[in-house]
Protein backbone atom coordinates (compact mmCIF):
# COMPACT_ATOMS: atom_id res chain seq x y z
CA UNK A 1 0.00 0.00 0.00
CA UNK A 2 1.43 3.72 -0.86
CA UNK A 3 0.78 5.99 2.04
CA UNK A 4 1.87 9.78 2.79
CA UNK A 5 2.26 10.75 6.53
CA UNK A 6 1.44 14.55 6.67
CA UNK A 7 2.90 15.81 9.60
CA UNK A 8 6.75 14.32 10.82
CA UNK A 9 5.94 14.83 15.14
CA UNK A 10 5.59 11.99 17.42
CA UNK A 11 2.59 10.30 15.69
CA UNK A 12 3.90 10.75 12.20
CA UNK A 13 6.85 9.28 12.63
CA UNK A 14 5.25 6.42 14.57
CA UNK A 15 2.60 5.57 12.92
CA UNK A 16 5.01 5.33 9.53
CA UNK A 17 8.20 4.14 11.28
CA UNK A 18 5.87 1.41 11.51
CA UNK A 19 3.92 1.00 8.78
CA UNK A 20 7.61 1.45 6.70
CA UNK A 21 9.21 -1.32 8.72
CA UNK A 22 6.93 -4.42 7.13
CA UNK A 23 7.56 -2.77 3.45
CA UNK A 24 4.73 -0.68 2.94
CA UNK A 25 5.44 2.59 0.77
CA UNK A 26 5.44 5.46 2.80
CA UNK A 27 6.36 8.81 2.42
CA UNK A 28 6.21 11.70 5.03
CA UNK A 29 4.86 14.85 3.98
CA UNK A 30 6.03 18.19 6.30
CA UNK A 31 8.19 21.66 5.36
CA UNK A 32 11.41 21.45 3.51
CA UNK A 33 13.76 21.78 6.67
CA UNK A 34 11.91 18.86 8.30
CA UNK A 35 11.86 16.94 5.34
CA UNK A 36 15.68 17.40 4.60
CA UNK A 37 16.55 16.37 8.43
CA UNK A 38 14.74 13.19 8.04
CA UNK A 39 16.04 11.77 4.79
CA UNK A 40 20.08 12.25 6.45
CA UNK A 41 18.94 10.95 10.17
CA UNK A 42 16.35 8.21 9.07
CA UNK A 43 13.31 7.50 11.40
CA UNK A 44 13.95 5.42 14.37
CA UNK A 45 10.84 4.11 16.95
CA UNK A 46 11.57 1.76 19.84
CA UNK A 47 9.31 0.19 22.44
CA UNK A 48 7.31 -1.87 19.96
CA UNK A 49 8.94 -5.45 19.62
CA UNK A 50 12.78 -5.00 18.75
CA UNK A 51 12.42 -1.34 17.51
CA UNK A 52 12.66 0.50 13.90
CA UNK A 53 15.15 2.43 11.95
CA UNK A 54 13.90 3.51 8.65
CA UNK A 55 17.04 4.65 6.84
CA UNK A 56 17.21 7.44 4.08
CA UNK A 57 13.06 7.54 4.33
CA UNK A 58 11.12 8.87 1.49
CA UNK A 59 10.51 12.40 2.87
CA UNK A 60 8.97 15.27 0.95
CA UNK A 61 7.69 18.59 1.28
CA UNK A 62 5.71 18.76 -2.01
CA UNK A 63 3.85 16.25 -4.19
CA UNK A 64 5.97 17.98 -7.40
CA UNK A 65 9.05 15.71 -6.06
CA UNK A 66 7.33 12.96 -6.62
CA UNK A 67 8.16 13.13 -10.59
CA UNK A 68 6.22 12.90 -13.51
CA UNK A 69 6.34 8.43 -13.38
CA UNK A 70 4.61 8.80 -10.46
CA UNK A 71 1.08 6.22 -11.29
CA UNK A 72 -1.97 7.14 -9.64
CA UNK A 73 -4.10 4.82 -7.59
CA UNK A 74 -7.15 2.81 -9.72
CA UNK A 75 -9.72 5.15 -7.88
CA UNK A 76 -7.64 8.29 -9.75
CA UNK A 77 -5.66 9.62 -6.27
CA UNK A 78 -1.70 9.99 -5.45
CA UNK A 79 -1.98 7.48 -2.32
CA UNK A 80 -3.84 4.52 -1.28
CA UNK A 81 -3.88 6.25 2.18
CA UNK A 82 -2.74 9.69 3.81
CA UNK A 83 -2.99 9.33 7.65
CA UNK A 84 -3.04 13.17 8.48
CA UNK A 85 -1.08 13.59 12.12
CA UNK A 86 -0.54 17.98 12.26
CA UNK A 87 -1.31 19.49 15.56
CA UNK A 88 -5.13 20.84 15.00
CA UNK A 89 -4.77 24.42 14.52
CA UNK A 90 -2.84 23.54 11.36
CA UNK A 91 -5.23 20.81 9.68
CA UNK A 92 -6.84 23.96 7.12
CA UNK A 93 -3.70 25.66 6.22
CA UNK A 94 -1.89 21.98 5.48
CA UNK A 95 -5.01 20.56 3.34
CA UNK A 96 -5.54 23.95 1.69
CA UNK A 97 -2.20 23.41 -0.22
CA UNK A 98 -2.78 19.40 -1.02
CA UNK A 99 -5.30 17.93 -3.77
CA UNK A 100 -8.88 17.09 -3.36
CA UNK A 101 -7.62 13.51 -4.50
CA UNK A 102 -4.83 12.94 -2.52
CA UNK A 103 -5.75 9.36 -1.41
CA UNK A 104 -8.47 6.93 -1.32
CA UNK A 105 -8.54 7.54 2.15
CA UNK A 106 -7.73 9.98 5.19
CA UNK A 107 -7.63 8.73 8.47
CA UNK A 108 -7.12 11.23 10.80
CA UNK A 109 -4.86 10.36 14.03
CA UNK A 110 -5.32 13.79 15.56
CA UNK A 111 -6.23 15.12 18.78
CA UNK A 112 -9.64 17.19 19.96
CA UNK A 113 -13.12 17.30 18.21
CA UNK A 114 -13.67 19.13 14.53
CA UNK A 115 -10.80 17.50 12.63
CA UNK A 116 -12.59 14.80 10.90
CA UNK A 117 -15.39 17.63 9.65
CA UNK A 118 -12.86 19.95 7.80
CA UNK A 119 -11.25 16.66 6.23
CA UNK A 120 -14.58 16.02 5.15
CA UNK A 121 -15.45 19.46 3.87
CA UNK A 122 -12.36 18.97 1.55
CA UNK A 123 -11.71 15.10 0.32
CA UNK A 124 -15.03 13.77 1.06
CA UNK A 125 -16.86 11.61 3.70
CA UNK A 126 -16.77 8.69 2.53
CA UNK A 127 -13.12 8.89 2.67
CA UNK A 128 -12.42 10.21 5.95
CA UNK A 129 -11.76 7.71 8.81
CA UNK A 130 -11.30 8.97 12.77
CA UNK A 131 -8.72 7.86 14.34
CA UNK A 132 -7.59 7.92 18.35
CA UNK A 133 -4.09 6.40 19.64
CA UNK A 134 -3.18 6.03 23.50
CA UNK A 135 0.05 4.51 23.13
CA UNK A 136 2.16 7.00 25.03
CA UNK A 137 4.40 8.46 22.45
CA UNK A 138 7.79 10.12 23.46
CA UNK A 139 9.44 12.64 20.88
CA UNK A 140 12.72 13.46 22.24
CA UNK A 141 13.96 14.89 18.81
CA UNK A 142 13.10 14.90 15.22
CA UNK A 143 13.03 11.40 13.87
CA UNK A 144 13.19 9.55 17.28
CA UNK A 145 10.23 8.31 18.53
CA UNK A 146 9.99 6.16 22.21
CA UNK A 147 6.85 4.11 23.13
CA UNK A 148 6.75 4.06 26.95
CA UNK A 149 4.56 0.93 27.34
CA UNK A 150 2.49 -1.33 25.49
CA UNK A 151 -1.06 -1.08 26.97
CA UNK A 152 -2.55 1.54 24.63
CA UNK A 153 -3.26 0.94 21.15
CA UNK A 154 -5.10 2.48 17.95
CA UNK A 155 -8.72 2.77 17.44
CA UNK A 156 -10.20 3.69 13.93
CA UNK A 157 -13.70 4.29 12.75
CA UNK A 158 -14.82 5.59 9.26
CA UNK A 159 -17.21 8.34 9.56
CA UNK A 160 -19.57 7.07 6.90
CA UNK A 161 -21.02 3.66 7.69
CA UNK A 162 -20.30 2.90 3.73
CA UNK A 163 -16.92 3.26 4.17
CA UNK A 164 -14.66 0.13 4.99
CA UNK A 165 -11.88 -0.01 6.85
CA UNK A 166 -10.46 -3.67 7.64
CA UNK A 167 -7.95 -3.85 5.04
CA UNK A 168 -6.81 -0.46 6.69
CA UNK A 169 -6.45 -1.79 10.21
CA UNK A 170 -4.29 -5.34 8.77
CA UNK A 171 -1.73 -3.34 7.61
CA UNK A 172 -1.41 -1.82 10.91
CA UNK A 173 -1.86 -5.45 12.48
CA UNK A 174 1.14 -6.84 10.69
CA UNK A 175 3.44 -3.35 11.93
CA UNK A 176 2.58 -5.36 15.25
CA UNK A 177 0.20 -2.49 16.57
CA UNK A 178 -2.62 -3.30 18.73
CA UNK A 179 -5.85 -1.97 16.93
CA UNK A 180 -9.71 -1.60 16.95
CA UNK A 181 -12.29 -0.73 15.01
CA UNK A 182 -14.72 1.55 16.55
CA UNK A 183 -18.58 1.71 15.98
CA UNK A 184 -19.08 4.88 16.59
CA UNK A 185 -16.62 7.45 15.27
CA UNK A 186 -18.24 10.52 17.74
CA UNK A 187 -17.97 8.00 20.88
CA UNK A 188 -14.11 7.21 20.00
CA UNK A 189 -13.20 10.88 19.44
CA UNK A 190 -15.02 12.25 22.62
CA UNK A 191 -13.90 9.38 24.72
CA UNK A 192 -10.10 10.18 23.81
CA UNK A 193 -10.88 13.84 24.56
CA UNK A 194 -12.00 12.91 27.91
CA UNK A 195 -8.34 11.72 28.04
CA UNK A 196 -6.74 14.41 26.46
CA UNK A 197 -8.26 17.05 29.00
CA UNK A 198 -7.05 15.37 32.28
CA UNK A 199 -4.33 17.22 33.54
CA UNK A 200 -3.79 18.73 30.43
CA UNK A 201 -5.00 22.76 30.26
CA UNK A 202 -4.22 23.56 34.29
CA UNK A 203 -0.69 22.03 33.62
CA UNK A 204 -0.05 24.44 30.78
CA UNK A 205 -1.49 27.35 32.99
CA UNK A 206 -0.03 26.41 36.62
CA UNK A 207 3.29 25.51 34.98
CA UNK A 208 2.64 22.16 37.38
CA UNK A 209 3.05 18.43 36.89
CA UNK A 210 0.05 15.95 36.77
CA UNK A 211 1.31 14.70 39.85
CA UNK A 212 1.25 18.21 41.61
CA UNK A 213 -2.35 18.91 39.90
CA UNK A 214 -3.95 15.68 41.74
CA UNK A 215 -2.27 16.54 45.36
CA UNK A 216 -4.18 19.50 45.21
CA UNK A 217 -7.32 19.01 46.23
CA UNK A 218 -8.93 22.06 45.16
CA UNK A 219 -7.44 21.40 41.51
CA UNK A 220 -9.27 18.42 41.43
CA UNK A 221 -11.84 19.98 41.90
CA UNK A 222 -11.46 21.76 38.71
CA UNK A 223 -10.32 18.08 37.08
CA UNK A 224 -13.82 16.92 38.43
CA UNK A 225 -15.45 19.50 37.18
CA UNK A 226 -14.11 19.83 33.99
CA UNK A 227 -15.03 15.76 33.03
CA UNK A 228 -18.41 16.36 34.51
CA UNK A 229 -19.30 18.86 31.94
CA UNK A 230 -17.63 17.19 28.50
CA UNK A 231 -20.01 14.12 30.12
CA UNK A 232 -23.22 16.21 29.82
CA UNK A 233 -22.38 17.81 26.95
CA UNK A 234 -21.65 14.07 25.57
CA UNK A 235 -25.28 13.30 27.22
CA UNK A 236 -26.69 15.92 25.84
CA UNK A 237 -25.48 15.01 22.19
CA UNK A 238 -26.03 11.37 22.81
CA UNK A 239 -22.74 10.26 22.49
CA UNK A 240 -21.99 7.13 24.40
CA UNK A 241 -18.23 6.89 25.84
CA UNK A 242 -16.04 4.42 24.06
CA UNK A 243 -13.47 2.16 26.02
CA UNK A 244 -10.26 2.11 24.12
CA UNK A 245 -7.20 0.12 24.03
CA UNK A 246 -5.45 0.17 27.74
CA UNK A 247 -7.78 2.53 29.32
CA UNK A 248 -11.59 1.59 30.22
CA UNK A 249 -13.03 4.77 29.87
CA UNK A 250 -16.40 4.22 31.31
CA UNK A 251 -14.84 3.13 34.31
CA UNK A 252 -13.28 6.09 34.19
CA UNK A 253 -16.76 7.84 33.68
CA UNK A 254 -18.54 6.22 36.45
CA UNK A 255 -15.14 7.54 38.74
CA UNK A 256 -16.25 11.17 38.07
CA UNK A 257 -19.74 11.04 38.11
CA UNK A 258 -19.79 9.50 41.67
CA UNK A 259 -16.15 10.35 43.65
CA UNK A 260 -15.99 13.26 45.09
CA UNK A 261 -12.45 15.35 44.85
CA UNK A 262 -11.69 14.03 48.06
CA UNK A 263 -11.81 10.04 46.98
CA UNK A 264 -10.71 11.23 43.19
CA UNK A 265 -7.56 12.61 44.64
CA UNK A 266 -6.33 9.15 46.35
CA UNK A 267 -7.61 6.52 43.56
CA UNK A 268 -7.15 8.63 40.57
CA UNK A 269 -4.10 10.53 41.74
CA UNK A 270 -2.35 7.14 42.04
CA UNK A 271 -2.96 6.17 38.64
CA UNK A 272 -1.92 9.04 37.19
CA UNK A 273 1.16 9.80 39.27
CA UNK A 274 2.01 6.53 37.75
CA UNK A 275 0.95 6.68 34.03
CA UNK A 276 2.10 10.52 33.86
CA UNK A 277 3.02 11.81 37.02
CA UNK A 278 6.31 14.49 35.75
CA UNK A 279 5.40 14.25 32.53
CA UNK A 280 4.85 17.59 30.83
CA UNK A 281 1.06 17.34 29.37
CA UNK A 282 1.09 18.61 25.47
CA UNK A 283 -0.33 22.14 26.41
CA UNK A 284 2.48 22.74 28.47
CA UNK A 285 4.54 21.54 25.63
CA UNK A 286 3.22 24.16 23.32
CA UNK A 287 3.18 27.12 26.20
CA UNK A 288 7.06 26.39 27.45
CA UNK A 289 8.12 26.33 23.29
CA UNK A 290 6.07 30.35 23.33
CA UNK A 291 3.79 29.28 20.65
CA UNK A 292 1.04 31.75 20.57
CA UNK A 293 -1.45 28.97 19.11
CA UNK A 294 -2.74 26.00 21.37
CA UNK A 295 -4.80 23.21 20.63
CA UNK A 296 -7.17 24.08 23.80
CA UNK A 297 -9.65 25.07 21.18
CA UNK A 298 -10.05 21.82 19.99
CA UNK A 299 -9.97 20.13 23.34
CA UNK A 300 -11.70 22.45 26.48
CA UNK A 301 -12.63 24.95 23.63
CA UNK A 302 -14.93 21.84 21.79
CA UNK A 303 -16.56 21.21 24.91
CA UNK A 304 -17.91 24.89 25.80
CA UNK A 305 -18.51 25.42 22.17
CA UNK A 306 -21.14 22.06 21.90
CA UNK A 307 -22.56 22.88 25.33
CA UNK A 308 -23.37 26.87 23.79
CA UNK A 309 -25.46 24.53 21.21
CA UNK A 310 -26.73 22.48 23.31
CA UNK A 311 -27.47 25.03 25.94
CA UNK A 312 -24.79 22.63 28.93
CA UNK A 313 -23.15 25.15 31.26
CA UNK A 314 -19.75 24.69 30.39
CA UNK A 315 -18.01 27.69 32.54
CA UNK A 316 -15.07 25.39 33.83
CA UNK A 317 -14.10 24.22 30.12
CA UNK A 318 -14.57 27.92 28.99
CA UNK A 319 -12.30 29.54 31.28
CA UNK A 320 -9.53 26.99 30.76
CA UNK A 321 -9.82 27.73 26.78
CA UNK A 322 -10.19 31.48 27.45
CA UNK A 323 -6.72 31.83 30.30
CA UNK A 324 -4.98 29.97 28.39
CA UNK A 325 -5.71 31.52 25.11
CA UNK A 326 -4.66 34.18 26.77
CA UNK A 327 -1.18 33.46 28.07
CA UNK A 328 -0.32 31.93 24.31
CA UNK A 329 -1.06 35.26 23.21
CA UNK A 330 0.69 36.95 25.92
CA UNK A 331 -2.67 39.03 26.94
CA UNK A 332 -2.38 37.61 30.56
CA UNK A 333 1.00 37.07 31.88
CA UNK A 334 2.28 33.39 32.42
CA UNK A 335 3.75 34.21 35.66
CA UNK A 336 0.18 35.38 36.95
CA UNK A 337 -1.45 32.14 37.20
CA UNK A 338 2.07 30.05 37.56
CA UNK A 339 2.56 27.77 40.41
CA UNK A 340 -1.09 29.62 41.95
CA UNK A 341 -3.63 27.10 42.20
CA UNK A 342 -5.38 28.92 44.73
CA UNK A 343 -6.02 31.70 41.98
CA UNK A 344 -7.28 29.60 39.41
CA UNK A 345 -9.62 27.52 41.42
CA UNK A 346 -10.88 31.07 42.97
CA UNK A 347 -12.04 32.08 39.48
CA UNK A 348 -13.32 28.31 38.00
CA UNK A 349 -15.40 28.26 41.29
CA UNK A 350 -16.89 31.90 41.17
CA UNK A 351 -17.99 30.51 37.90
CA UNK A 352 -19.52 26.93 38.05
CA UNK A 353 -22.69 25.75 39.16
CA UNK A 354 -21.78 21.76 40.64
CA UNK A 355 -21.93 21.30 44.37
CA UNK A 356 -18.67 20.65 46.09
CA UNK A 357 -18.86 17.35 48.40
CA UNK A 358 -21.39 18.67 50.73
CA UNK A 359 -22.37 22.10 49.63
CA UNK A 360 -25.58 23.27 47.64
CA UNK A 361 -25.95 24.55 44.63
CA UNK A 362 -24.33 28.12 43.88
CA UNK A 363 -25.42 30.83 41.62
CA UNK A 364 -23.49 30.75 38.33
CA UNK A 365 -22.10 34.01 38.66
CA UNK A 366 -19.71 34.96 35.22
CA UNK A 367 -16.45 36.35 35.46
CA UNK A 368 -14.86 38.76 33.10
CA UNK A 369 -11.74 38.74 30.85
CA UNK A 370 -11.08 42.00 33.16
CA UNK A 371 -11.61 40.25 36.21
CA UNK A 372 -9.04 37.79 34.99
CA UNK A 373 -6.68 40.16 35.04
CA UNK A 374 -6.94 41.33 38.37
CA UNK A 375 -4.59 40.90 41.38
CA UNK A 376 -6.05 37.97 43.79
CA UNK A 377 -7.24 40.16 46.70
CA UNK A 378 -9.32 41.87 44.29
CA UNK A 379 -11.96 39.22 43.51
CA UNK A 380 -14.31 38.40 45.73
CA UNK A 381 -15.19 35.06 46.34
CA UNK A 382 -19.01 34.28 47.01
CA UNK A 383 -18.42 33.96 50.99
CA UNK A 384 -16.80 37.03 50.97
CA UNK A 385 -19.65 38.95 49.22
Amino acid sequence: MRIIIIGSGAIGSFVGGMLGSTGQDVYFYDIPGVAEKLRLGGIKVEGIGSGVFIENPQAISSLDELGEDFSMTAAGSFFDLAVISVKSFSTKSIIDVLPDNLADYVLSFQNGIGNEEILAEKFGRHRIIAGSITYPVAFPQLGYVRIENTKGGLSICPIAMATEASGIAEIFRKAGLNIIICRDAAGMKWSKLMLNIVCNASCAILGMTPDEIFKDRQLVWIERNMILELLDVMKAKKIRATDLPGYPVNAMKTAYRIMPPSLLKIFLGKAIGKSRGKKKPSLMIEIEKGTTTTEVGYYNGAIARAGEKAGIPTPVNRLLTDILDGIASGKIPSEKFAKNPSLLYQICRQNDDYKMEEGEEREQKEISPAEIMMEPEQIKTEEEV
